[in-house]
């Protein structure tokens, strides 16, 4: 059925329906890149600052140093430096690009969570287990309360789509 065969009434309201739903989900992701402006910025910030403490065990001395020389050393650190890109890219697009999709918010909370997994379980960084710096527990901080904007955010728009 084409608008050719359909009443101008019908269709009219059709349309004015559509264009406030539109409005509506703007004004959500407009809502919630209030948030991810300042999360874009503070990822890779905090990815310069050491998230763990030194370990002394005997005359055995280690440093951690921050996540870019963790990942110079290899193991585990490049993963989170790849979730770091990622997650402020995705920062970033949410941000700037208005969408309706549940995507990006979701890809963000798993993002933000891997990363916080990483921080709170430490791996290969061995025995003994090094302490969290304070700046590790921001980023713990900042990573959780990413995570949560990001759910709050997918919910939000499903809840919207749900009402149409």
């Amino acid at each position: 059925m084409t608008d050719a065969d359909t009443p101008p009434a019908k269709s009219l309201a059709a349309r004015v329906e559509h264009l406030e739903q539109s409005r509506a989900n703007n004004h959500v992701s407009a809502v919630f890149a209030r948030f991810y402006g300042p999360f874009a910025v503070a990822a890779p910030a905090m990815s310069f600052l050491p998230p763990f403490e030194d370990v002394s065990s005997g005359p055995v001395h280690w440093t951690y140093g921050t996540l870019w020389q963790m990942a110079a050393r290899g193991g585990p650190a490049p993963i989170a430096v790849l979730a770091v890109l990622a997650l402020v890219a995705l920062l970033v697009v949410a941000t700037v690009q208005v969408s309706h999709s549940r995507r990006v918010p979701a890809a963000i909370a798993a993002c933000a969570g891997l990363l916080a997994l990483m921080l709170i379980i430490r791996p290969g960084t061995g025995n003994p287990t090094p302490d969290l710096t304070d700046a590790g527990v921001a980023e713990i901080v900042v990573l959780v309360c990413c995570m949560v904007v990001a759910i709050v955010h997918t919910f939000e728009v499903r809840r919207r789509k749900s009402s149409v």
